[in-house]
């Protein structure tokens, strides 16, 4: 089982990084990845297994190595624990499960209605968390943290400052009431912060300096993100444009976001099929011109190297980019030409569960490894494509 590291730390580290990422090796392989010593790393290795991180086994000596002695083999257990994200925003909770490695084994979207104003019980959550672990035949007892993405601003200690959906929520600590029920530390985050920030770790903005990851929808927020950091802001707010009544479009209510996301949907999936039908150009064009305005005011205020569109229309970033590129351009007056270059989130929906993920590692490393490591490289499994496409 792990736990809190006992001693020195960072040698520990150090070999439970290069195993982790090379999923075995020899003394002399570890030793070579993890810039150690051979001596400190076995010292380390010993430590690992007893906590259960690390198994060893003694390969046997190959015909053509007559005479040598059998290689001890260190390998990494990935199924020593696992880590849950939890998606909030859509209609249904979905979850997605983790092992220590980063690797997906099981994605969830269960019938269980994600909370409302009507409906703010936190129980929907517990269960469909515990669902993915059934259903993945995983030991619920190795849980070891759960990162929960939801709309809102979320402040740095888990108090909800804003929640637009579940509005009983305002000025509740979700964070410390999932972690009392569930029994592992919860992160809880804004849904386009985790997304923007699971986009430059492994999507559409690794390796830009300076980005931009905005809601493909009216009334949009958009996030900064520079050198891998989501800017955040005194307050947490930065980037929540929508709430500006200069770039607040009329007719969109909260009360039928959910209705009027599909109605787009059904239009910009009939343009990608060819579409020339009046009604659903009507629509992108609408779309197009209330995103128009706040991208444009961005783009000025951060000069972003990439412009991503997420949320659950972002897949439809082809259809849209080039009317939102001309728009751009004929948003400046007598200014620079803005021709920042747009793409489509690359993640989908399933960001906003890779960055729970993400941060649940991040944050909760010493109750994850026992050790202060940096989060895993996340290896998604092919269902959660399932999860990035529908709300």
């Amino acid at each position: 089982m792990t736990g809190r590291w006992i001693g020195d730390p960072t040698s520990a580290a150090a070999c439970l990084t290069a195993v982790r990422e090379l999923g075995s090796g020899t003394v002399s392989e570890l030793a070579t990845a993890a810039g150690l010593s051979r001596p400190t790393l076995e010292s380390a290795l010993v430590k690992l297994a007893d906590v259960g991180l690390v198994e060893h086994r003694v390969d046997s000596v190959q015909p053509h190595q007559a005479g040598g002695r059998p290689a001890r083999v260190s390998r990494f257990r990935p199924d020593a624990g696992y880590v849950a994200g939890v998606d909030l925003v859509g209609t249904t909770v979905k979850v997605a499960l983790a092992d220590l490695s980063g690797t997906w084994i099981h994605t969830g979207a269960a019938e269980l209605a994600t909370p409302t104003s009507a409906n703010p019980s936190l129980d929907p959550v517990v269960t469909a968390v515990h669902a993915v672990l059934d259903d993945a035949g995983a030991d619920g007892r190795l849980l070891k943290a759960v990162g929960v993405g939801t709309s809102g601003v979320v402040r740095a200690d888990g108090t909800m400052m804003t929640s637009p959906f579940v509005r009983p929520w305002v000025e509740r600590n979700i964070r410390d009431e999932l972690t009392a029920l569930i029994g592992v530390p919860v992160t809880v985050d804004n849904d386009l912060t985790l997304a923007a920030f699971a986009e430059s770790r492994m999507g559409a903005l690794r390796d830009t300096g300076t980005a931009l990851y905005a809601e493909t929808f009216h009334n949009m927020a958009v996030r900064v993100v520079i050198d891998g950091n989501v800017v955040r802001g005194r307050r947490r707010v930065a980037g929540e444009l929508g709430v500006l009544k200069v770039f607040n479009a009329e007719g969109y209510r909260l009360e039928t976001y959910f209705d009027d996301l599909a109605r787009f949907e059904v239009a910009l999936l009939a343009l990608r099929d060819g579409s020339t039908d009046p009604s659903h150009l009507s629509l992108r064009d609408e779309l197009v011109a209330s995103m128009a305005k706040p991208l444009a005011a961005m783009t000025l205020a951060v000069d972003p190297d990439v412009i991503a569109l997420g949320g659950r229309l972002g897949r439809f970033a082809d259809a849209l980019v080039p009317q939102l590129i001309e728009s751009l351009h004929d948003a400046s007056i007598r200014g620079p030409v803005l021709d920042t270059r747009i793409v489509g989130a690359e993640l989908g929906r399933a960001g906003i569960l890779v960055g729970a993920i993400d941060q649940a590692f991040a944050l909760h490393a010493a109750e994850i490894y026992g050790l202060p490591v940096d989060p895993p490289v996340q290896n998604l499994i092919h269902d959660s494509e399932e999860l990035s496409v529908h709300a």
